[in-house]
């Protein structure tokens, strides 16, 4: 099993190769460096003096598709491991709310997907 981290590295070599071929769209694609694969302990006590929101999803297309602003993708891994927290799950209500477009995607090509069928939408 990949970790989450190996399915989000796979989304955006993707995501490279489809702006190679020509979907520059996808430029709008990034990622939120706010999980604990990316800060220490320390690094997390200090960065909600900085902004870092408890419970923001990992990816976002800043892209406007159908009725929605963009798309927020809080992804897991593949497997029992991989389980939304309390604070994700009112996030991504909060951003519904917003009237952005949130999803749970479980794996790289769960993600995929959900990108191409968002697209769609526009």
């Amino acid at each position: 099993m990949r970790t989450e981290l190996e399915e989000q590295k796979k989304i955006f070599a993707w995501k490279m190769s489809q702006i190679a071929a020509g979907h520059t769209s996808l430029q709008l694609l990034g990622f939120v460096p706010n999980g604990t694969d990316f800060l220490n302990r320390f690094g997390i006590m200090l960065g909600k003096r900085y902004g870092i929101l408890s419970g923001f999803p990992d990816m976002f297309f800043l892209k406007p598709a159908g009725p929605f602003h963009g798309l927020f993708i809080e992804l897991k891994r593949i497997g029992p491991w991989g389980k939304i927290r309390y604070r994700q799950r009112i996030m991504g209500k909060l951003l519904e709310q917003s009237g952005y477009r949130f999803r749970l995607c479980r794996g790289s090509e769960d993600a995929i997907r959900e990108i191409l069928e968002y697209e769609q939408l526009g």
